[in-house]
């Protein structure tokens, strides 16, 4: 496989990979994570939860090696992974690493790139969304003869995090950092709040959204000065949206789109209204995010309820300490009984091990994406130290949590309504579908119906094409 991979066009790779032969892709979409973490929770010792490398077995008479490690861990967070790598070699002396940071927008693509050239990085951390089409291209190793080696079992993650990355039987991934309580996680100033006489919580549903929202809202001189929240520049918002309102944006066979349904029309549809009755139009909140170039209006308190991931903690302490806020999970239509909260698994990240062809290679590089992954020293250490869940579901117990986010139970919870989604290797285009839907709407150039019926008939085009190149 990676010999045709070599003669592709590297920026054409992406769009077309070619398909491993064998079984259909079936992605495994795993139970809620509230049982796994109250199980987890019983325990005596949260620290004696996961084995500890140190009891692992550890196979005999390797030799030094140098490998490949790729990662996007930029800004303040560059010296912490700078760590991890030194902790790892300290605890693995024959294995060097040679780290290579890349943006988060440019990883994807160099990595097509390395694997087109035939010379593939040892670890990579992509994008969940990106996953599916590398596994599909054959271009991965799948984790699980390392991970029975090691003795790492998968009940140790947030099912809905290690969830997409379980592919026909195999595991081809393992989290970090977490995709729980990123689409969308509810952040909400409570002096702004208490300044408008709201109750010291989140929003519960849409129409508290908007009735919160109108109470927060200030214009002068027809200007918007102030404002609760805002949808317009968010098209993230549908999936979590179309989920908290009873919907499906694929079939369960990953055959059929089906984002255009009632209750996607309702989302957009709401999505619109807010817009235009509350906020008065897209242009507004353009012209507010327009001198907020570097920053978010969140931070000096002009936005009040800000839709956000679990990496604002951490950005809030940098960009604006001393703030006081609440969290809450995604709001849910009120008037669909059927309907209840749900964030999705859409995003986040996963390492994964290239097709290298070189077997003691892989096996450091596996023993590092543990200890980026699985290890408490190592991937216990690294998220707390941003303030943001772990995908191990014990390390989330840890009491030092509670010291840097009083808050922190209220996180758990959040993760606890998250939903795995099924990701197929062209997810990138569906996804793109509802994105163009939503900012059409938006803009007014089309009804939320018909932007969403354009855009369905679009995905499901790109979805007969994947499957039809199976045959």
């Amino acid at each position: 496989m990676l010999a045709g991979l070599k003669k592709a066009n590297a920026l054409a790779l992406m769009a077309s990979l070619p398909v491993a032969v064998g079984a259909a892709m079936l992605v495994a979409l795993p139970p809620s994570s509230g049982v796994a973490l109250a199980a987890s929770a019983t325990a005596s010792d949260w620290t004696k939860a996961v084995m500890s490398w140190k009891d692992r077995p550890l196979r005999s008479g390797q030799k030094p090696v140098t490998i490949i490690l790729w990662d996007v861990w930029d800004g303040p967070r560059y010296e912490l992974a700078e760590r991890l790598v030194k902790d790892f070699e300290a605890a693995y002396p024959w294995i060097k690493v040679s780290r290579q940071l890349h943006t988060t927008w440019g990883i994807t693509t160099k990595f097509t790139a390395t694997l087109a050239g035939g010379s593939p990085p040892d670890v990579v951390m992509l994008p969940r969304t990106d996953i599916p089409s590398f596994i599909d291209a054959g271009a991965l190793v799948p984790l699980d003869s390392f991970m029975v080696e090691r003795k790492v079992t998968k009940d140790i993650f947030f099912p809905a995090d290690i969830g997409s990355f379980l592919v026909n039987g195999k595991t081809w991934a393992l989290p970090t950092p977490s995709g729980g309580a990123t689409n969308f996680l509810v952040i909400y100033n409570r002096d702004r709040f208490e300044e408008a006489g709201l109750p010291d919580r989140a929003p519960l549903t849409w129409q508290e959204f908007a009735s919160f929202s109108q109470k927060l809202v200030e214009f002068k001189d027809g200007q918007l000065v102030r404002y609760g929240g805002q949808m317009s520049r968010h098209p993230q918002l549908f999936l979590p949206m179309l989920y908290s309102n009873a919907g499906e944006y694929i079939s369960r066979d990953l055959r059929k789109i089906t984002f255009d349904s009632s209750e996607g029309v309702e989302a957009l549809g709401f999505a619109v209204s807010f817009t235009n009755q509350v906020n008065r139009g897209k242009a507004q909140i353009d012209r507010i995010y327009s001198r907020f170039a570097n920053t978010a209006p969140f931070y000096s308190g002009v936005e009040a309820i800000w839709w956000t991931n679990v990496s604002a903690f951490f950005w809030i302490d940098d960009q604006a300490k001393g703030i006081r806020y609440g969290i809450g999970s995604m709001p849910y239509n009120a008037n669909n009984p059927k309907a209840e909260s749900h964030g999705v698994v859409e995003g986040g990240w996963g390492y994964v091990l290239p097709e290298t062809g070189n077997d003691a290679r892989k096996y450091a590089a596996f023993l590092l994406l543990e200890w980026f992954t699985v290890e408490r020293e190592g991937a216990g250490w690294f998220m707390l130290q941003q303030k943001r869940p772990s995908p191990v579901i014990a390390y989330n117990l840890n009491p030092d949590y509670l010291k840097v986010n009083p808050l922190w139970p209220q996180v758990i919870k959040v993760m606890e309504k998250d939903v795995t989604i099924p990701i197929t290797p062209v997810h990138r285009d569906i996804q793109q579908a509802y994105y163009t839907a939503w900012n059409q709407a938006m803009t007014g150039d089309l009804s939320p119906e018909d932007a969403l019926k354009q855009a369905a008939a679009k995905a499901q085009q790109r979805l007969d094409e994947y499957w039809k190149s199976r045959k």
